[in-house]
């Protein structure tokens, strides 16, 4: 569905324009990312923003030793 992987989207997802969508979410939603995503933070928080229910983390997750 994405692509080849997470940085290059080249399949169904090549035209997704999810941001005008996000409003019409209804239902309580968990928006979670960590210090190490692959999607920026500045979008994550932008997403959990336009998400009427929302409740957003950013998790840090200390590295195993």
């Amino acid at each position: 569905m994405q692509g080849a992987d997470e940085s290059h989207v080249t399949g169904n997802f090549k035209d997704c324009k999810m941001w005008d969508s996000l409003p019409n979410i209804k239902v309580p939603t968990l928006v979670p990312g960590v210090i190490y995503d692959e999607m920026n933070p500045v979008d994550m928080k932008k997403e959990g923003q336009m998400i009427p229910k929302t409740t957003g983390r950013i998790y840090v997750l200390k590295e195993a030793n």
